[in-house]
């Protein structure tokens, strides 16, 4: 039998030390309240709960009593806790809302309890049996005092919307007495509609005000954003910095490209491993059917069913923290509940030793390492988040050891030329100068102090030269229009006529046409038709001729006549040289004016400098106009660089809104461009210095002395006028200066061809005179008009003769000055009444 005995004693010594190993029940019973809202806690409670009875406790089953209460329901929350520890549990989780967990933390201290919390708790004289995962609230606000002095905001607007939000910035409203006491607006954020951020934040851009802190409501984010969207105050003048943990959980879509300084931290880093490997697992339990702790608000905008909140990874390391630690206490000493009603105050010996062991452990939880000091959780590192056109990236890290630490990216030195001319102040660097083509304005002005301006310049329009008209052949008919030549010949036919009427009225105009012969019975007038016409045209040619008025009423006609031709022959021989001699170039435009009010030529800038700042904030109706026209169009018309921008004017049909210093550097490179039109505005480039900087003085001093030595002058002759030599510009402009052009032949062509026509037509005019006299003459000689012909065919072509036997025929011919057909109704017989007509 004493085998038997030795045996029952060896297992009854193996179950004690085993017992004694674990020191832990078979079943353990906790507690949770949660609110409905936050029904994504209790999920994530309930997946801690699964994972460590499985890779945590070998012998024990750890269960949750779970309840649901209304929000800020304290009797509910009172009336179900005491149910729940009658039942004996061994802490109690949550809840969430102020008020209800003020009552569930008084039962707890009273049955000593430990109350794990994950809520923003601003109460310095916590519960003994209370401990909480949030950050401590002081803490986090230093984090955001640090940041504000990091960003070196003077004036600055703090926006909230209940009492806590200022208990949660109390560090950053007693920077007044460190920082130059810089201004700051307090505002409270009512339970408003979408339309009244708007007036709100309206009002805020009329007083000045471009910085706020907002403390807010997550779901009150996206509509604070709408809002300043929709008046144009997401832009790189304003910094919304939110007071939340929360903020990489929305859908910032809309204002990414904005170019605003959004900024905030978080606390849960989702790239880090055990947060990844927590997620995927719920992800994939999720993927089953089963509800995942990934839900969070359900009225956030943009909130998916995979948002991992932090109040919710809180509730995660919340169990972890009582797991481990009661794993830990185990070890040294066995644990059992009780029973414990409300109405007898009874207390669990082993609580006190557990929250100890709570607030002594230190784990890495979803949210970084959880460790306290003196009760509360001071030890964490938050993310710097800013909102970039990629996204929300990590600017920095603060932790309260080193407090905030800016991360910056390496830049390499480049020779790359400095296109964007917007300064955009989103991160203040320590410098004494700020040097570059930076436009003085007064945007910048309210974030550094310029000096005077070394160049002054403005916004021109450059535009492609238009290209020198092709000289037509006739281009002595230029200088006076059509309308004009069509109103001299008008003038001189109707100048003749008159002269030839007037002068067969006057009978001082009818004269003896043989001065030697005084008893002759005819008298003549000298102005038939063809002399008339052979006067007047001999006046418009500055030529004289042998007739000469002898009437007053004749020389009255001639006399205006020479005074009409004296004037247009001047003003036609001023203007010809000119036309000769100068290439004229017409532009298509020659304003801004001009090129608003047209359709053809396109015109644009480039986007994003302060050329494009210029047109958007401009009230005048002309440059609205142009500029909502290049907004439309901008996809086709804006350029990304400045080659860009000189191809398109050199092809044509493009006009490149720039600086006036730009312009002008390119047009001494380029000689087939130009400027067009004068400045639209008035600015200078300056030096930028930190505000109040002694510095400032001293510059401005030296530029005012190097502008009056022409220094500035000197220097900007030689890198913009000089450096051109190559393009020979000015190769062709002293050239074309220092001498008169030389006409060619396609200046002058014309009047050869004027000349050469006049000879052909005297030339057919002298052979049908010539073919219609030997035409008469074979009638009345009785020959052929072969034979006549060649008769006076012979005689014109023998050139040394100039006289030759009169014919009785020749009579008729009269010797007037023109050799033409017989003129016999310019002669009268004196006292008879037969006149020819």
């Amino acid at each position: 039998m004493q085998p038997r005995y030795d045996l029952h004693f060896r297992i009854v010594i193996v179950m004690v030390a085993v017992k004694l190993a674990t020191s832990l029940p078979e079943r353990l019973l906790i507690g949770a309240l949660v609110e409905k809202e936050y029904e994504g806690h209790w999920r994530a409670i309930e997946k801690a709960v699964e994972n460590l009875n499985l890779n945590l406790f070998q012998n024990m089953v750890v269960i949750v009593d779970r309840d649901t209460i209304q929000p800020q329901d304290s009797f509910q929350a009172q009336k179900k806790v005491c149910r729940m520890s009658q039942t004996g549990i061994a802490a109690m989780f949550g809840p969430v809302s102020s008020l209800a967990a003020g009552h569930v933390q008084s039962i707890c201290n009273a049955f000593e309890i430990p109350h794990l919390q994950w809520r923003w708790d601003a109460r310095d004289n916590r519960d003994y049996f209370s401990i909480n995962l949030y950050p401590h609230y002081l803490t986090l606000s230093k984090a955001y005092k640090d940041a504000i002095q990091h960003w070196g905001w003077d004036q600055f607007t703090i926006l909230y919307e209940n009492n806590d939000g200022l208990t949660r910035l109390q560090e950053v409203l007693k920077t007044s007495d460190e920082i130059k006491t810089p201004q700051i607006t307090v505002r409270k954020l009512e339970a408003i509609s979408n339309s009244d951020y708007v007036s709100v934040l309206k009002d805020l851009k009329r007083r000045g005000e471009f910085r706020f802190i907002i403390d807010c409501d997550l779901r009150s984010i996206t509509k604070i954003l709408h809002a300043a969207l929709k008046i144009k105050m997401i832009s790189e003048l304003f910094h919304y910095f939110f007071i939340t943990l929360d903020l990489g959980l929305l859908d910032l879509e809309d204002y990414r490209y904005g170019s605003a300084n959004i900024t905030a931290y978080r606390l849960i880093d989702p790239a880090r491993d055990k947060v990844v490997n927590v997620k995927t697992d719920w992800l994939r339990h999720a993927k089953k059917g089963h509800e995942s702790p990934l839900m969070g608000y359900a009225e956030i905008e943009g909130n998916s069913s995979h948002t991992l909140l932090t109040e919710t990874a809180l509730a995660y390391d919340a169990y972890e923290l009582f797991a481990y630690a009661l794993m830990a206490y185990s070890k040294v000493q066995e644990v059992a509940t009780m029973n414990q009603p409300c109405d007898k105050m009874y207390t669990w010996r082993h609580g006190n030793s557990l929250l100890n062991y709570m607030k002594s452990s230190a784990i890495e939880g979803l949210s970084g390492l959880i460790k306290y000091d003196g009760g509360e959780r001071m030890d964490f590192v938050l993310d710097l988040l800013s909102l970039t056109p990629k996204g929300l990236e990590v600017v920095g890290k603060w932790d309260r050891k080193h407090r905030l630490n800016i991360t910056r990216e390496n830049v390499t030195p480049t020779d790359t030329k400095i296109t964007n001319k917007k300064l955009i102040v989103t991160t203040y660097i320590k410098a004494d100068i700020g040097i570059g083509d930076l436009t003085i304005n007064l945007v910048r002005e309210q974030a550094v102090d310029f000096t005077k301006p070394f160049l002054t310049l403005g916004i021109t329009i450059l535009f492609k030269k238009p290209a020198p008209k092709a000289l037509n052949l006739f281009s002595f008919l230029s200088p006076l229009s059509f309308d004009v030549w069509v109103y001299m010949i008008a003038a001189y036919l109707c100048v003749s006529f008159m002269l030839f009427v007037i002068a067969r009225f006057s009978p001082y105009e009818w004269c003896n046409p043989h001065p030697c012969n005084p008893d002759t019975d005819e008298v003549e007038n000298q102005f038939s038709v063809m002399n008339s016409l052979w006067f007047t045209i001999g006046s418009l040619m500055q030529q004289g001729c042998e007739i000469a008025p002898r009437a007053l009423s004749t020389r009255l006609v001639a006399g205006m006549w020479w005074f009409f031709t004296l004037i247009m022959i001047s003003s036609y021989t001023a203007n010809l040289a000119a036309f000769l001699t100068v290439e004229r170039m017409v532009s298509d435009i020659n304003s801004a004016d001009d090129l608003a009010k047209q359709s053809k030529i396109k015109y644009g800038l480039y986007g994003g400098g302060a050329t494009q700042e210029f047109f958007e904030k401009n009230q005048l109706p002309l440059y609205i106009g142009m500029w909502e026209y290049m907004n439309r169009t901008k996809e086709h018309n804006f350029v990304k660089s400045l080659d860009e921008a000189i191809q398109k004017v050199k092809k044509g049909d493009y006009a490149y809104i720039t600086e006036s210093t730009t312009a002008e550097f390119v047009i001494h490179r380029h000689c087939d461009l130009m400027k067009v039109g004068g400045l639209l505005d008035s600015k200078g480039y300056g030096f930028a210095t930190p505000t109040g900087s002694p510095w400032r003085e001293d510059l401005t001093e030296e530029i005012l002395r190097l502008k009056e030595n022409q220094f500035i002058d000197q220097l900007y002759t030689r890198w913009w006028t000089k450096e051109m030599e190559a393009a020979n510009c000015d190769t062709e402009k002293s050239a074309s200066a220092s001498s008169a052009n030389e006409l060619g032949v396609e200046n002058v062509g014309g009047v050869f061809v004027v000349l050469m026509g006049g000879v052909v037509v005297g030339f057919f005019v002298s052979l049908c005179e010539f073919i219609w006299k030997a035409r008469k003459n074979a009638k009345k000689d009785k020959q052929t008009l072969c034979s006549e012909m060649s008769e006076e065919f012979r005689f014109a072509v023998h050139c040394f003769g100039s006289k030759k036997t009169k014919k009785k025929q020749d009579d008729e011919i009269t010797d007037n000055g023109l050799q033409f057909m017989p003129l016999t109704g310019s002669r009268q017989h004196v006292h008879s009444k037969e006149v020819y007509a």
